[in-house]
């Protein structure tokens, strides 16, 4: 069975699309624009959007914040791999 091949930098575009979408469906208020203005902390937002029901499609910030979690679980366990190959390389 062949590994999947996973373009990181693609479902980083898609995931930044989806936000732009959650935002442009959000109600129109002095919070939801300055929230939108935020996302780049968008784990922590989305966080708020859901509890606070700000959107109009509460399954797009469900799977947004999925995605999310996925892409820093991805990032942390890329840092890690490099942290273990460098200490490796001094030792």
């Amino acid at each position: 069975m062949s590994k999947p091949n996973y373009d990181l930098e693609e479902r980083l575009r898609e995931y930044s699309a989806c936000v732009v979408r959650l935002t442009e469906s959000m109600k129109r208020s002095r919070a939801t624009n300055r929230i939108g203005d935020q996302l780049r902390d968008s784990r922590r937002w989305m966080r708020l959007i859901q509890r606070a029901a700000l959107d109009a499609k509460p399954p797009l910030v469900d799977s947004l914040l999925a995605e999310a979690e996925q892409l820093i679980r991805i990032f942390a366990a890329s840092i890690r791999t490099a942290e273990k190959k460098r200490e490796s390389k001094s030792s």
